[in-house]
């Protein structure tokens, strides 16, 4: 700041980029394709938002110009293909009124066209397990301060859902 140059924090993990994790009490990714948990969080976990939050609200109070999430808040762009935890399946059976497990799921969207209402069903999930994460984050910066800009480090195709989650973490009023 004393040079004139704006100073930001590279939020450099959130969910997790698959390196080993710190063992920790929140729901993990589940992939889809092989039902193995990842060393990834999963987003809709209410816990893992209210500590992330935390976190957050502790850099927003470092007072940088900006703080970017890095590419690893993704959900299908990885190489598991997307998240199928308890979580997510049980909110995938509130979207859709069916019950499928990890298996059936797969099965189902690997049998039907891609825009298949369940896939697309599924896929929103996805979705709104980011944009709940990222919609509990900028609360959380907004607490502190709601002029820090928001950035999402997104790797080009490697980002899903970067249309509806840059809004929001970018925060009212930002770029």
């Amino acid at each position: 700041d004393g040079e004139g140059i704006p100073v930001g924090i590279l939020i450099q993990a959130s969910l997790g980029h698959g390196y080993p994790l710190t063992p920790t009490p929140f729901t993990k990714y589940v992939g889809i394709k092989d039902g193995k948990e990842q060393p990834v969080h999963c987003p809709l976990d209410k816990d893992f938002n209210e500590h992330f939050m935390d976190v957050v609200r502790a850099l927003a109070k470092e007072k940088p110009s900006a703080l970017m999430l890095d590419d690893d808040f993704r959900m299908v762009m990885r190489p598991s293909s997307g998240c199928a935890c308890k979580l997510h399946l049980d909110a995938l059976e509130k979207k859709t009124g069916k019950k499928f497990t990890r298996d059936t799921l797969w099965q189902h969207i690997n049998t039907h066209p891609h825009n298949d209402p369940i896939t697309m069903a599924y896929l929103d999930t996805q979705r709104d397990a980011l944009v709940y994460a990222v919609t509990n984050m900028r609360k959380a910066i907004d607490e502190v301060d709601p002029t820090i800009q928001g950035i999402n480090c997104t790797s080009g195709d490697l980002c899903d859902f970067v249309v509806d989650t840059c809004k929001i973490f970018a925060g009212k009023g930002n770029p």
